[in-house]
């Protein structure tokens, strides 16, 4: 694995850490964007893994990552947990109509675990990076 790929990884780690400690203290709003900040994070590790290449934007990586679920026949849920979980963060960070509860964020903070987890996986098998 690549020094960059393992410096993301560590901060899908620290995201989630951060996304545990803010939903025990209920901000479900930002312990969900946090979550989805590691899997971007996560997303963007296995991107760069795989095409020697880190997306600049968001969308970026989201239609990478996506590229990537395909091209490796992964779980097509993997690339569309990351779409989803950027709704989160927009609803974090911009829609004053909408609300993350704190029911809702236990189920986002374990999923964004298992898709953490699926690409640390992924990502320590170094099967198909372009190093290879």
């Amino acid at each position: 694995m690549t020094p960059i790929a393992r410096e993301l990884l560590r901060r899908a780690e620290r995201d989630l850490g951060n996304a545990r400690a803010i939903a025990s203290i209920a901000i479900p709003d930002i312990a969900a964007r946090e979550a989805y900040l590691a899997v971007y994070h996560a997303a963007k590790a296995l991107v760069f893994e795989r095409t020697g290449k880190t997306p600049k934007t968001h969308t970026g990586v989201r239609q990478a990552f996506g590229q990537v679920v395909v091209d490796d026949g992964l779980d097509q849920e993997l690339g569309r947990f990351l779409a989803r979980a950027y709704e989160y963060k927009t609803i974090a960070d911009y829609d004053l109509s909408r609300r993350i509860s704190a029911e809702d964020v236990e189920p986002i903070l374990r999923r964004a675990e298992q898709a953490v987890s699926t690409i640390t996986e992924i990502l320590q098998r170094g099967a198909g990076s372009p190093s290879e």
